[in-house]
C-alpha cells in the first residue's frame, strides 16, 4: 500500500501521540524492544544481500532492489523513482 503525503503526516502525528500515552508504560519498553529486534533482523538481510554473489550486476540493481523489498516488506516504507 503507498502511502500519500498526507497519509505519513497523520501516521507520524497519531504515532507522536501514543507515544505521549504510553512514554510511562512497559508498552513502551516494549515497543522498542520490537523495533530494535525489527531493525536487527533488517540489518542482517541488508547485509545478506550484499553479500549474495547470485545478485551480481554492474550497477547493483539487483542488490538494491532486494534491499528496497526488505524495507518494505518490514514496514519502513522505502519510497521508489522510476526512473
Amino acid at each position: 500500500m503507498k502511502e500519500s503525503a498526507h497519509d505519513d503526516l497523520l501516521i507520524y502525528s497519531l504515532g507522536m501521540l501514543m507515544l505521549e500515552h504510553i512514554k510511562e508504560d512497559e508498552l513502551l519498553r516494549e515497543a522498542i524492544a520490537a523495533a530494535e529486534t525489527a531493525a536487527i533482523k533488517t540489518l542482517e538481510e541488508i547485509k545478506g544481500a550484499l553479500d549474495d554473489k547470485t545478485l551480481d550486476d554492474p550497477e547493483c540493481f539487483r542488490r538494491i532492489e532486494a534491499i528496497l523489498t526488505m524495507f518494505e516488506d518490514n514496514g519502513t516504507g522505502a519510497h521508489r523513482h522510476d526512473f
